[in-house]
């Protein structure tokens, strides 16, 4: 069976009909196993002959190949099946750009589609694929644990129909990262609203800045007392992002957790509040 680089190879010297050609591996191997092209006598290179042209076409048609239509870009086993039996060596991403997600309230929707599946489990789909997006809002969820459990997090407020999204990350392919990205190009054609659900911290408020988010999930202030958050992080989190702070102030619906974070000096992730079972609560902001 010929290999990919001996399939191109010999669907060039079909298709071209040159009668010499200079060496390649491709070339040499296919003169070696197949005894196609005459070694130029006194200099490197092949000559071709008839009989070398059917003995090519034979081999590309047990392949199921038609060196007229056959096309060497790489697509998916199914593109590749229709074009020769070695299907398996399909190399195209049938999932290019992952996106997990999963109805937390009500019944939305995706594509016209109403979604609906067990607690823990999550669905998938290729951003490319979304047409359209039907919900109240969609919630971007920072941590893919988190994510996984969200039907455990004691949350009060929770609008009609909520569809969330893990904004992704560096955990094998199952999501592309910053997933806030595509959720705002969705909404240029849906009507929906876009909440944010990240770290109780500096660098969450940050980014829940950045956003522009209609809604945010956060704790009350006073219902952390006696939980030790992380001084080490918050640490880190104040000396790099001592810039970026500036713009909090632009942001009062922020002000009373950012002097409770730092008059604390503490930071607290979402799993540590949801495994002391917190309870949060929906905010509606006018960012």
């Amino acid at each position: 069976m010929l290999n990919h680089h001996e399939i191109n190879a010999a669907i060039k010297i079909i298709n071209d009909r040159k009668r010499d050609l200079k060496p390649t591996k491709a070339l040499i191997s296919l003169h070696d196993r197949y005894s196609v092209g005459l070694k130029k006598s006194g200099q490197q290179g092949f000559s071709y002959r008839t009989r070398d042209y059917d003995v090519l076409l034979d081999l590309l048609t047990k392949q199921g190949i038609n060196p007229k239509t056959y096309s060497s870009a790489k697509g998916s086993r199914e593109q590749r099946g229709l074009e020769q039996t070695r299907e398996k060596k399909g190399a195209r991403s049938i999932m290019p750009s992952p996106v997990c997600f999963k109805p937390l309230s009500g019944t939305p929707s995706i594509n016209g589609q109403s979604l609906a599946l067990p607690l823990l489990g999550h669905l998938q789909i290729d951003a490319e694929a979304v047409l359209s997006v039907e919900t109240e809002f969609v919630l971007i969820v920072e941590n893919l644990e988190t994510f996984v459990n969200l039907h455990r997090i004691n949350l009060e407020g929770l609008p009609r129909t909520v569809l969330a999204i893990w904004r992704g990350g560096p955990v094998g392919h199952i999501s592309t990262p910053n997933t806030e990205k595509l959720v705002q190009q969705w909404q240029k054609n849906n009507r929906f609203k876009i909440a944010g659900y990240y770290d109780y911290d500096l660098q969450g408020f940050i980014l829940t800045a950045r956003k522009m988010f209609n809604a945010l999930v956060l704790p009350e202030p006073g219902h952390l007392e006696g939980i030790i958050g992380n001084s080490e992080d918050y640490n880190k989190q104040e000396d790099g992002s001592i810039r970026q702070q500036t713009r909090l102030s632009d942001f009062p619906w922020l002000h009373e957790h950012i002097k409770y974070i730092k008059d604390r000096k503490e930071s607290f992730t979402q799993e540590r509040l949801m495994g002391f079972n917190r309870k949060l609560f929906w905010r509606n902001v006018n960012a």
